[in-house]
């Protein structure tokens, strides 16, 4: 059955007909509204344009918009930003009904409840749809819009575009979804680019179900809102996910460079999927990316929550976006000032296993298996160093071991946790919104040391590199020239202070710790071993 646009009905109505560019014109090339209904095999209902011009067309800023039949009032669905190229489709997933049995494939713009796109529930038998060059919603029976076409269906067939859309009239036919993926159809005299060789991902296809994903070195295109980021890049999570709660949602974009783009941008990455060798385990991400879009904004992901220690533990929430259960105890803080890094734990503080069981003993390595378990570190997502001012400092300044924080929402993610990444690493969180964080001084530092009996007072006391030789070559004594290791630059042997002003600092808090300890005998460690110290 042969069905004409409304475009042609109305065009008398004008003073002049829809001027659309001749070398350059997106139009409605598909209209399905049956998607679940009775009878029908899709589950969705879509809106599918094409570009059946000899241009690319840029479409930021337009949008797909739905009025009932006879109806005035329209609702809209933004489009992404890019350019459509000549020949290329683009599918618009709308609203789902209770039936059907197949998805869409792949869509270009998906629409979620209680987003800025929220689906359209299209009639399966007749209505408007239309092409705006504006997000503005369209008003009256027959607005002026760049394309709009009224459909008289059923929930088994679809309205498209004569010539794959490059014909001017619609025949009625089953429905034949194609997205940007699809191979491009350019229309007579119109030869469009060759197709892109990246296939389309979703983000819990390419993470999948194991340690490693089975697209390396692959190619792909994926899409996912903006989550956290790094100094190297950003974290992204699919909008819809696959409900499987053995793939992760979410993936790591290496930008190699502080990212463009902003939390709650719904993205689409074109990158190399990659395995990140690091802390004894490899994290998947995507590298190289050619190309970075936004599709829209405004979107936010629902953390998913995790109790440590979890089920099948932490490698299925990689890139994700969660909420860990507290209280989280504070246990090594070596690392916060020098690397952004703080370690936690749920249940209390983590024991040593040898210091309760032999070393290799079942005891002991059940122990270490616990501990890791229950372990994760609280990361400032840089690689920097001895950044000002220092990440997750508690109301009274650096955390004790002891201390606790409540509840953390952020991206989980797998890194070393010594000073190289060739060591031991586990599984780290980087905090969504480091102001939110919420810390509690349950472990508060004694006035004095409790009283433990007995007549002789002895105490240890690590210096931190006392060194009476400074960076620079110079002494305490007023020397200069000089150096820690013979044949070895001070700037390399010396590792204490870089200068005598600094030297004097270091000395006057010692000096003041000491006098508090009021030790009868005091053993120091660090000490440069030379006969000037």
């Amino acid at each position: 059955m042969k069905l004409r646009p409304l475009v042609s009905l109305i065009a008398a109505a004008f003073a002049a007909p829809l001027a659309l560019n001749a070398s350059a014109a997106v139009v409605i090339s598909q209209v399905y509204g049956g998607g679940g209904n009775s009878g029908a095999t899709l589950k969705n209902d879509f809106i599918e344009l094409f570009n059946n011009g000899s241009a690319p067309v840029d479409i930021s800023g337009w949008s797909v918009q739905y009025a009932s039949a006879s109806g005035t009032t329209w609702q809209v669905t933004r489009l992404p930003a890019l350019s459509l190229q000549p020949g290329q489709y683009l599918l618009v997933q709308e609203a789902a009904g209770a039936g059907g049995t197949t998805d869409l494939p792949a869509p270009d713009v998906v629409t979620v409840t209680g987003t800025p796109n929220p689906p359209i529930a299209m009639s399966g038998t007749g209505g408007k749809v239309a092409l705006s060059s504006s997000v503005t919603a369209l008003s009256g029976a027959s607005p002026a819009a760049a394309d709009l076409y009224a459909y008289s269906l059923s929930n088994t067939t679809s309205a498209q575009r004569d010539a794959n859309g490059c014909g001017t009239g619609f025949t009625s036919a089953p429905p034949l979804p194609r997205n940007s993926a699809s191979p491009l159809a350019p229309c007579a005299g119109a030869p469009g680019p060759a197709p892109a060789p990246a296939a389309a991902k979703q983000i819990y296809e390419i993470q999948g179900s194991g340690a490693s994903s089975a697209f390396v070195n692959q190619t792909v295109v994926t899409e996912g809102v903006v989550t956290a980021f790094t100094n190297t890049g950003f974290f992204m999570q699919s909008l819809v996910g696959d409900n499987n709660p053995a793939t992760s949602d979410g993936i790591f974009v290496f930008t190699g460079a502080a990212p463009t783009v902003a939390a709650g941008q719904l993205v689409r990455v074109t990158g190399t999927v990659a395995e990140f060798s690091t802390g004894g385990s490899t994290v998947t991400e995507l590298t190289n990316p050619s190309a970075i879009s936004v599709l829209n904004s405004g979107y936010s992901i629902a953390p998913t929550p995790v109790t440590l220690p979890a089920a099948g533990g932490l490698e299925r929430y990689e890139g994700m976006l969660v909420t860990v259960a507290g209280p989280l105890t504070v246990g090594q803080n070596y690392f916060q000032a020098r690397y952004g890094q703080l370690t936690l734990s749920a249940g209390g503080r983590l024991e040593t296993p040898t210091n309760k069981y032999r070393p290799g003993s079942a005891q002991a390595q059940a122990l270490a298996a616990d501990n890791a378990a229950r372990m994760i570190v609280l990361e400032d997502g840089s690689s920097l160093q001895n950044v000002d001012p220092t990440p997750f400092t508690g109301p009274n300044g650096a955390l004790r071991g002891g201390d606790t924080l409540a509840a953390i929402t952020g991206v989980i993610d797998f890194g070393p946790t010594t000073t190289v990444t060739s060591g031991p690493g586990a599984y780290r969180i980087l905090p969504q919104n480091n102001a939110a964080l919420q810390y509690a001084i349950t472990n508060p530092r004694t006035a004095t040391p409790p009283a433990v009996g007995g007549n002789v007072k002895l105490a240890s006391f690590n210096v931190l590199n006392y060194f009476t030789t400074f960076t620079n070559g110079q002494t305490a004594d007023g020397g200069s020239g000089q150096t820690c290791v013979t044949g070895e630059s001070a700037s390399s042997s010396c590792r204490g202070a870089n200068s005598l002003a600094e030297f004097t600092r270091q000395q006057a808090k010692i000096v003041a710790a000491i006098s508090a300890i009021d030790a009868d005998a005091l053993g120091l460690m660090e000490i440069q071993n030379n006969t000037v110290a």
